[in-house]
């Protein structure tokens, strides 16, 4: 990507348009407008809409969490709302033994953080409609939804549909697809993808443990598929089992 802003062919409303507000694509629009470039985005649901800002809970390593309060995410509101992982224990069924690491012997604060999606939405909402002076600009188209779009020497050409069958264009130097794995972008931009299907399911659930958790996660690797339980605020817990599906003949 061309550093200086200033190289912004005329012709350009804004420096990057992502298609895709949610945690991807709000993030990357967060990062940039951080770093001084114009931002706009086309995301088809409302704040309190979507899908991944909701109920659930999210880890990220310790280099995650600090990149996110790089780009200034990381407030007292949201480090109030994660879970710090202190220890790391992992098992394998059938194994004699465990792996053991703790934040201590890594001398870091935390191995990771468990945060609720939720609060880490009412961040960047609160940062992309308001971004701190001095910063990039950010510009949301939303609800409107991403139509198709063309490229040319000087750069990209996106039409939008709004509700109320208000369909504009916009044009940017670079269009990022973050409109999920049915991405309309990628598939306009005639870009092919490989489907390996894994014979797994994932259930994902939060529970309140009989004892406290002390901050640990437990990995455990089981002939039926891997099982994870998260440290999570308030004395929860996040459980992730996946397990492998079974086939049987008629």
């Amino acid at each position: 990507m061309i550093r200086d802003v200033a190289d912004r062919p005329q012709e350009c409303d804004t420096d990057v348009m992502i298609v895709g507000g949610g945690m991807v694509g709000g993030v990357l629009a967060r990062a940039l407008a951080a770093d001084g470039w114009s931002v706009e985005v086309v995301e088809p649901r409302r704040p309190d809409e979507s899908a991944s800002f909701d109920r659930r809970l999210t880890a990220v390593a310790d280099a995650g969490w600090q990149y996110l309060d790089t780009v200034g995410l990381v407030d007292a509101p949201l480090a109030a709302a994660a879970e710090r992982i202190r220890e790391v224990r992992v098992f394998d069924r059938g194994h004699f033994g465990l792996t053991r690491i703790t934040a201590r012997s890594a001398g870091v604060e935390a191995l990771g953080y468990v945060m609720p999606n939720r609060a880490l939405g009412e961040r960047l909402e609160s940062l992309l409609t308001e971004p701190p002076a001095g910063e990039g600009s950010v510009r949301y188209h939303r609800p409107a939804r991403y139509r198709q779009h063309a490229t040319d020497a000087d750069g990209v050409s996106v039409e939008i549909h709004r509700d109320k069958c208000e369909t504009f264009t916009r044009r940017a130097r670079l269009v990022v697809a973050a409109d999920g794995a049915a991405s309309a972008v990628r598939e306009r931009a005639d870009m092919a993808v490989t489907h390996r299907e894994y014979d797994q399911v994932a259930t994902v659930a939060t529970a309140m443990p009989a004892r406290a958790h002390g901050g640990v996660a437990y990995e455990c690797f089981t002939t039926g598929g891997p099982l994870a339980v998260l440290p999570a605020a308030g004395g929860r817990v996040s459980l992730v089992w996946v397990a492998c599906l079974l086939y049987t003949s008629d």
